[in-house]
């Protein structure tokens, strides 16, 4: 990237503040160089700035090239912006919650997942995120096929009776069981 290309930028936000994609190349070319880290400030001055219809979307947008850049720190500031624009956008907190995830502060996280749903219950993204924080347990077959499994929202001790016959049946077909050997797997046999 040129030295100056987000000051030139700058400048053309200067000159045409209802421009979106003036904006969103000042963003883009932030987050996909050196200048990751300023995304959340240089947001927070278009935000200042812009003068253009709602781009609630379009501001949304760059959380999935943070996500995507692995920058869970600089995405959480960035929606944390956004946020202070938008309180009582779902899906601002949802993302929210989601980086808070990845940053290993699931309970804040989850805080965020419940009011994304609470602000808008009829979505079912935010739903199937709350749903299946914790995740779900199953059974599966040796022929990959899940016999049993728990819900979604519940906490259950799932507790299923395996086919040994079958098992026994697949491994005598399939000959995987049969054919390993145990002997090259070196220091992992003495864990």
């Amino acid at each position: 990237m040129e030295p100056g290309a987000l000051d030139h930028l700058t400048q053309a936000i200067a000159l045409a503040p209802g421009d979106l994609s003036i904006h969103q190349g000042r963003l883009h070319v932030a987050i996909n160089s050196a200048h990751t880290r300023e995304a959340p400030k240089l947001l927070a001055d278009s935000l200042a700035r812009y003068t253009g219809p709602d781009a609630t979307e379009d501001w949304l947008s760059y959380s999935q090239e943070l996500w995507e850049m692995h920058a869970p720190d600089v995405g959480l500031e960035y929606m944390r912006v956004l946020e202070k624009r938008y309180p009582n956008d779902h899906r601002v907190a949802g993302n929210v919650g989601t980086f808070l995830l990845a940053l290993k502060r699931d309970d804040e996280g989850l805080t965020y997942f419940r009011r994304a749903v609470a602000l808008a219950p009829e979505d079912s993204i935010d739903n199937w995120n709350l749903g299946r924080f914790y995740g779900s347990s199953y059974f599966v077959d040796p022929r990959g096929q899940i016999f049993a499994q728990a819900s979604e929202d519940k906490d259950e001790l799932l507790i299923a009776d395996f086919d040994l016959d079958q098992i026994e049946e697949v491994r005598s077909v399939w000959q995987f069981y049969r054919d390993r050997r145990p002997e090259t797997y070196g220091k992992l046999t003495e864990l």
